[in-house]
Parts: C-alpha cells; sequence; structure tokens
C-alpha cells in the first residue's frame, strides 16, 4: 500500500502550488529531511522533464508527510533570481521552461542543457522543532524517510543515467542559517542556537536509525566533532574516543605476511665464480624445493635467480661493481634460514656487507578509526601574533619530546610522530587565519597535545574562533557495525561546547540496497546528559544509481523470469488479462506486438525501444489518471523487469 502511495505520488504532474523561499522560517531548529539526485545526464527536453518530475513527486510526498514546507531546486517556472540573491545568477530572471527545457537558459548563452544538469537537484521538506506540537509532524516527516529509501528503483525508473542519490535526514540548530533553511557552517554556537533538548530526544532515534543495518557490500562512515571555546574544555570529550577505543582499532601489531631480504657487495664484489657457487650448495641444502628460473651471463654480468613457491632468490654480479643476493616474498618461517644463508657467505669470503635491507610486508589491518584531530583556529581580524609560533616550538618541544621537525618556514612549521598511523603536527600562521593542528596522534598523547594548545591560547588575549576534537570512523562488516553502534550507546557529551554527530551509508562499489531491520539507536545516552549540547546530528544513505540497478535487475531476472521473450509474452498477455479500456488495450497491443519476434531475433535494441515507448506511455497514462493505479503498477513492474532483462 505504501509502494503504491508514493508511486502515485511520484505520477502527479500537476503542481499545486509554490512555497517561496522567504516561506522558510529562518529562527527555528529543524528538522530536515532531503532526497538529492546527483548530476543526471541531461541530454534532451525529455531527460531534463523527467528529472523534474520526479523532483516535483518527491516534493508532494514531503507535504502529505509533514512537512511545513518543502524546498524544490530547480522549479520550474520561478525564476532563478527569485532565491539567488546574490551571486551570478542574481541578475538574470531564468527559470525552467517546461516545454522546451533547452531554451531556458538561450537568453544568456551560459551553458547547455547537458551542463545544466550538473546543478543540484533536490526536495528537501522542512519541520520547525520550536513547538512541542510540531514533533509530531516531523516525526511523522523523517518516518518516510525508510520509504523513499526502499522505494528507490521505484522512484527513479525511467529517468536518464545518474550519479549518487542521497536520502538524509537531520536535526539542526537554528544559528548560521542561510537563505534555503539549510543548516550552515558548523561552529561554536551560542546556547540559542543549540537543538531545544525535547526536540533531540522525542527525535535523534528517528534520525540514526531509518537505514536500519547495512549488507555487507555498504560502508557505514561517522563523524564525532566537539567544538568548544577552550582547548582546555577538548579532555572532557576525549572520553569519546576512549568510549569508542576497543573497537576503533587493534593495539597489537599487525602479523608479518612476508618479506624481503638483500645484501650487497660493492666495490670490490664478490668473487663470481665462488660466490655463485656456495650459494648454489646454500639453496640446494636448505631451500630443497627451489628450482632454477634464469642462468645468464654476459662479459661484465652474471645472474643467477630461484623460485620456491611465492619465494624468489636472486644472486646479480656486476665487474668491479657490486655482488647482491636477494631472497624477495620470504614467508616468515623462512627468514631465519635467508639469514643464515647470507651470513654463510659473509663468513666464508670474510666480508661484511655493504648494505642490508630487510623490508617487512604486514597484514592490511582495516581499523575502524580513520582520522582524529585537535585543531585550535583563530580567524581574522582576531589572529595569533607571529610570536606565538616560537612558544608553540618550545611547548611542542618540551611536552612531544618525540616529534621530529619535518620543515619550518617563517610561518609555518610541520612536525612527524613515529607510529601506526603516523601522527602530525602542523602550525600555520597567515595573516587572516591562524591554525594549530595535531592529527592521528597516539591516545596517550592527547592530554600532551591539548596542553600545548591550551599554553598558546592562555598566553593571548585573543579570542579563538574555537577550538575543535574530531573523530572519524567507518565500518564495513556487519559485526563492526554492530559494534560501533553499541558503543555509541555509550557516549555521553559534556555540558561544555557543541557535538556534531553524522552517520553515513555510503555503497561501497557492489550496488547494495540497504535492509530496514530493527536497530537500538546510538542516540539514547547522547540525549541523557545535557540535551541541548547537541548542535547537529544526521544520517545520510547514498547509492550509485546503475551499479545498484545492474545487482538488482541480476536478482530479478534470476527470481523470476527465464528468458526475456517469456516476460514480453507475459506482459502482453496480462494488458489482455486486465480488461483495460478498449482505446488502451489497442494503443499497449499495438506498441509491444513486435517484441518478442523481435526477441526471438535477438535484435534486443530495437525491441528495448518499443518497451521504453510502452513505458513512457504508461506513465503518462497513470499520471493522468486514464489508467487505475493497481493495473497501471502491475504493467510497469513487469515493464522494468523486462527493460533490466534487455539491458543486460
Amino acid at each position: 500500500m505504501l509502494l503504491i502511495q508514493i508511486l502515485a505520488i511520484l505520477a502527479i504532474l500537476a503542481w499545486t502550488g509554490a512555497a517561496k523561499a522567504h516561506d522558510i522560517v529562518q529562527n527555528d531548529s529543524l528538522a530536515v529531511l532531503t532526497f538529492e539526485i546527483k548530476e543526471p545526464k541531461t541530454k534532451s527536453n525529455d531527460d531534463f522533464n523527467s528529472v523534474i518530475e520526479t523532483m516535483r513527486g518527491i516534493r508532494s510526498f514531503l507535504l502529505d508527510s509533514g512537512a511545513d514546507t518543502v524546498r524544490q531546486h530547480p522549479r520550474a517556472a520561478v525564476a532563478c533570481n527569485t532565491c539567488h540573491t546574490t551571486g551570478k545568477l542574481a541578475g538574470h530572471g531564468m527559470s525552467i521552461n517546461e516545454a522546451a527545457p533547452s531554451l531556458s537558459c538561450a537568453g544568456s548563452g551560459c551553458h547547455s542543457l547537458e551542463k545544466a544538469g550538473k546543478m543540484p537537484f533536490y526536495a528537501k521538506g522542512y519541520v520547525s522543532l520550536a513547538r512541542w506540537n510540531a514533533l509530531s509532524k516531523a516525526e511523522q516527516m523523517i518516518d518516510t524517510a525508510p520509504a523513499l529509501l526502499g522505494n528507490l528503483d521505484q522512484i527513479l525508473a525511467g529517468l536518464p543515467e545518474l550519479g549518487d542519490v542521497k536520502v538524509s535526514a537531520a536535526l539542526s540548530g537554528r544559528g548560521q542559517q542561510n537563505t534555503l533553511g539549510e543548516a550552515g557552517r558548523f561552529s561554536h554556537a551560542r546556547p540559542a542556537d543549540l537543538l531545544p533538548g525535547h526536540a533531540v530526544a522525542a527525535l535523534a532515534d528517528r534520525v540514526f536509525d531509518f537505514p536500519g543495518p547495512v549488507t555487507e557490500k555498504t560502508k557505514l562512515e561517522a563523524k564525532l566533532e566537539a567544538r568548544t571555546r577552550y582547548a582546555r574544555h577538548l579532555s572532557e570529550h576525549l572520553q569519546l574516543q576512549v568510549a569508542l577505543a576497543d573497537i576503533l582499532g587493534d593495539d597489537s601489531a599487525p602479523e608479518m605476511v612476508e618479506l624481503d631480504i638483500k645484501d650487497e657487495y660493492t666495490k670490490p664484489p664478490l668473487d663470481r665464480d665462488g660466490s655463485l657457487g656456495v650459494l648454489q650448495n646454500l639453496i640446494q641444502s636448505e631451500f630443497p624445493n627451489a628450482t632454477v628460473h634464469k642462468d645468464e651471463t654476459k662479459s661484465k654480468e652474471r645472474k643467477f635467480e630461484w623460485r620456491d613457491g611465492r619465494t624468489e632468490i636472486n644472486f646479480e654480479w656486476k665487474e668491479n661493481d657490486k655482488t647482491k643476493i636477494e631472497f624477495k616474498k620470504l614467508s616468515p618461517q623462512d627468514e631465519a634460514t635467508a639469514m643464515g644463508v647470507l651470513n654463510t657467505i659473509a663468513d666464508q669470503f670474510d666480508r661484511t656487507p655493504s648494505k642490508r635491507e630487510i623490508k617487512p610486508k604486514f597484514e592490511k589491518v582495516d581499523r575502524l578509526l580513520k582520522d582524529t584531530k585537535l585543531e585550535l583556529r583563530y580567524a581574522a581580524p582576531e589572529v595569533l601574533p607571529l610570536e606565538a609560533l616560537s612558544l608553540l616550538q618550545n611547548e611542542v618541544w618540551a611536552l612531544l619530546p618525540e616529534a621530529v621537525l619535518k620543515k619550518e618556514e617563517a610561518r609555518k612549521v610541520e612536525w612527524e610522530i613515529p607510529g601506526s598511523p603516523k601522527g602530525e603536527i602542523k602550525a600555520d600562521f597567515k595573516d587572516n587565519e591562524t591554525k594549530i593542528e595535531f592529527k592521528n596522534l597516539d591516545m596517550a598523547l592527547h592530554d600532551e597535545a591539548i596542553r600545548v594548545l591550551s599554553a598558546v591560547q592562555d598566553a593571548y588575549a585573543v579570542p579563538a574562533r574555537f577550538a575543535r576534537y574530531e573523530l572519524k570512523f567507518e565500518a564495513v562488516t556487519v559485526d563492526q557495525k554492530a559494534q560501533l553502534h553499541g558503543a555509541l550507546d555509550n557516549i555521553e557529551p559534556s555540558v561544555r561546547g557543541d557535538l556534531l554527530l553524522e552517520i553515513k551509508h555510503k555503497e561501497d562499489g557492489k550496488g547494495t540496497v540497504p535492509t530496514l531491520l530493527d536497530l537500538t539507536g546510538p542516540s539514547q545516552h547522547l540525549v541523557s546528559l545535557d540535551h541541548d549540547s547537541i548542535r547537529l546530528i544526521s544520517n545520510e544513505v547514498k547509492l550509485n544509481k546503475n551499479l545498484r540497478f545492474k545487482e538488482l535487475g541480476a536478482q530479478v531476472i534470476s527470481s523470476y523470469v527465464d528468458s526475456p521473450l517469456e516476460l514480453a509474452v507475459e506482459l502482453i498477455d496480462r494488458i489482455y488479462a486486465l480488461s483495460l479500456p478498449r482505446p488502451l488495450e489497442i494503443i499497449y497491443v499495438s506498441i509491444l506486438k513486435p517484441t518478442p519476434a523481435l526477441i526471438a531475433r535477438n535484435r534486443m535494441m530495437p525491441a528495448n525501444v518499443l518497451v521504453n515507448a510502452f513505458m513512457n506511455k504508461l506513465r503518462l497514462d497513470m499520471a493522468r489518471k486514464r489508467i487505475a493505479d493497481v493495473d497501471g503498477l502491475q504493467l510497469q513492474a513487469l515493464g522494468l523487469e523486462l527493460q533490466a532483462v534487455l539491458r543486460e
């Protein structure tokens, strides 16, 4: 029933009124639900109009779902400078000409229709959170997010090729609002700009839960950010990373999977025949499964190579230059044996290698923790004086002696802290901005880093724009995602500062649709200590249409049909079985009648042209109520399957 409702709304072509930019409440905290299509390839007027019609249907759906107002972009018949009051479009009265979209920009000559497809296409529903009685409307609107996501394939059917599709829900504090009513730049906010506690308590779970857990093929990315007035208060937020420490990274060293060992003897090299003879005997004894792979002699060079499974053993001699003996892709259990071979050669010739290299290769550890950052930032006209850079250097040397100086310029200094991952310290004193940043430090060094920032900040009576602590993490497997959500349950924000938490579910290239399962929300404890410490929370799902449709099509084909020929015949039979009005039946059958014969002769392209023509006609008839929704949806489902088969 829900699917029928959505498709019926999307089929409505008549526009029933417009909400202008100034209708959006500028000074309220907002619940926002966004549906966005990025970069559709609008090569024709029909392509462009199909996207506009889809976004119009989404707009109607959001209004029916409880939104106070909906911002649709672009909007047909609304001049661009209605909303774009500044910038390049402010002086143009252009608007979308639905009769011929390609003529919309003809007057200015700025760009082609295809380039126009790169503009943002979105519908954003807004509900003000300023009143208690608005919560039910916000709940209703956010609760429709799974419906948009779960029926994405039907919603996007018939659109041209496109890039990402995004469905997101967010709660936004009222500060930093721009003319579109969206959340602006996240910075340390005044208390009045924070989200109302009652709204967070009522809606946070809905925002975080709507995608549900996702499958193995979809990645979950999260960003947690705290901003305070003073760097010393960042220490109150470090427990966020501590709470996640058990799953964000394994402190144990990764396992070595192979290594390369190389000895070189230079000027003079070892005796050619003598060293090779000794090596051959040792290989025969210690690596009995090794086989000769190359034996090459030139006037001033000699090369000899063995292979033992993946392991490569190389001997190279060059007259008056060097002798090189190398083990490559050596398994860790053979390391001692290979070292014994090299040491035996060194002893027999009473030489110490000029150079010995040992390069281990470790297993790839897929750590959840991807990035951490501690930062102090100033912005013009209130920036730190250049003399503060000397104070910073002294504090780093005193509190972080392990830091290695990598770059020193008049206004910029960089250090590196050895480790895995490598820590970084960067200071940049520009005329219009001062930024001091610590990235990817070991957790044990965070207190020292905050002491460095505090010492610099406290030494000067210059108000900082903000101090910031940021944590980025991701999960790929189902177990990791469950652990991540569990850890978020235990997070409690500090009473000082603002907290931002974003969760994104992203397709990783395999094209799997998120599943809608029950999940305990991560926001319970986010609101238990101090509701007003939340600045912005949001959840986002991003999918790629083409990859997702390819996999979805394959599943549909294997599950429901044996061949495109059988499906084409079934579609025609279904038209007869529905007892449609006679004129519709005649038109539909006349379009599709040649299709089975074309498929039988393997002429898939002309068959696909006819099916596309039928689908366009069907969508038009559904929009104009010439065919009942229940009948139209049956035919549309079969038509979509047939289109998928023919594309394959």
